[in-house]
């Protein structure tokens, strides 16, 4: 979804162009990604790209953090987004970073998580703690999730954000990969409401 974006950005009117990632562990390869893409397309680089820890929200893989660990880790996310404002207001050029296992990583599952991504939905289940609410529907950046009889049904749009996941209010989504999410619990940023999510869709 972020790469077709990117491919129909026109930068050609752009003066200073940059770049702000969030990730977990591994994400400078997106910004290695992005610029590949302006290379392509729009014949430029990024004048400036950066990446900001986060919590990380993927139960399946780890579980997300809670109390004074995660709030160490948005703390230092705001003093890191304080330093990369001052870089863009002073127009500071800044290349992509260094870190030779991300490439490596997305080499290796990048290519097979596109292709079978937009099926991901088949992999989530809705149990009766379900109150049919639609915060699900309300929340999916794709468009993905419809609800029939009260209850959401994935269909083949998914881009595996587990926003579905993470903001149901009663935690009756579970994703059936790796390990799982029973019991392996929940995050979204504090600040990050509903009403955000479907602004993003234009709503």
């Amino acid at each position: 979804m972020v790469a077709e974006f990117a491919e129909r950005l026109d930068l050609s009117r752009a003066g200073y162009t940059f770049a702000v990632v969030t990730m977990a562990g591994m994400g400078v390869s997106a910004l290695h990604q992005l610029n590949g893409i302006f290379k392509e397309q729009q014949n430029r680089a990024l004048d400036a790209a950066f990446a900001v820890s986060m919590p990380g929200n993927f139960p399946p893989l780890s579980r997300p953090p809670a109390g004074e660990k995660r709030d160490k880790i948005l703390l230092a996310a705001d003093e890191r987004l304080d330093e990369i404002a001052e870089a863009i207001s002073q127009g500071r050029a800044v290349p992509p970073g260094f870190a030779p296992i991300s490439p490596l990583m997305k080499a290796l599952t990048y290519g097979p998580f596109t292709k079978q991504v937009h099926g991901a939905g088949e992999n989530f289940s809705v149990s009766d703690a379900c109150t049919g609410c639609g915060t699900c529907a309300r929340v999916c950046p794709a468009g993905n999730i419809t609800l029939a009889d009260g209850r959401p049904v994935w269909n083949h749009r998914c881009e595996l954000c587990c926003a579905c996941l993470h903001f149901c209010p009663v935690e009756a989504i579970q994703l059936h990969v790796l390990r799982g999410t029973e019991g392996r619990g929940r995050y979204r940023h504090p600040d990050l409401a509903i009403a955000d999510m479907e602004a993003q869709r234009g709503e």
